[in-house]
């Protein structure tokens, strides 16, 4: 509930223009990424404005943040860099293929050995699942985790 004039700030996951509804790769990475956060559907940044105005909403800015970054700043350090892996810290080692295969080996013999609740095992796959999702999603800038709208609640 907004005051008359208020502000409304937010981020928003969308798909960007790059995503092809015609692609079965884009899908399968929508997919996933729906899957794996538990979201009903992501949709286009446009549908997104067009809900906030259907809502009422004066749009006042739009913009996928990711596509400001400059260059240098983005390929340096892409948003999806900690969900990639490596092999140089325990920390980016758990989200390299051989750290998730550990990893969902010592879950599942958790969950075997009673210390970890029944399903653990097949949640931390679809959490997996989401991770190489919004990897994939990154990568071919099909999806943004950041992007910014500013609106107003009429007066």
């Amino acid at each position: 509930v907004l005051k008359p004039g208020a502000p409304f700030v937010s981020y928003e996951w969308v798909l960007t223009d790059k995503y092809d509804h015609g692609d079965e790769t884009h899908r399968q990475i929508r997919h996933q990424i729906e899957l794996g956060n538990g979201l009903p559907s992501l949709d286009h940044s446009s549908v997104m404005v067009s809900a906030l105005k259907e809502a009422g909403f004066i749009v006042e800015e739009h913009f996928d943040l990711i596509e400001r970054m400059d260059d240098t700043e983005a390929k340096n350090m892409p948003w999806y860099e900690p969900l990639c892996g490596n092999y140089t810290s325990l920390m980016g080692f758990r989200a390299t293929p051989v750290g998730r295969w550990t990893t969902g080996k010592m879950i599942k013999a958790m969950e075997m050995a009673r210390l970890a609740p029944k399903g653990s095992s097949e949640a931390a796959s679809i959490l997996e699942e989401a991770a190489v999702g919004l990897v994939r999603g990154g990568e071919t800038r099909t999806f943004t985790p950041c992007y910014f709208f500013s609106a107003r609640k009429p007066e």
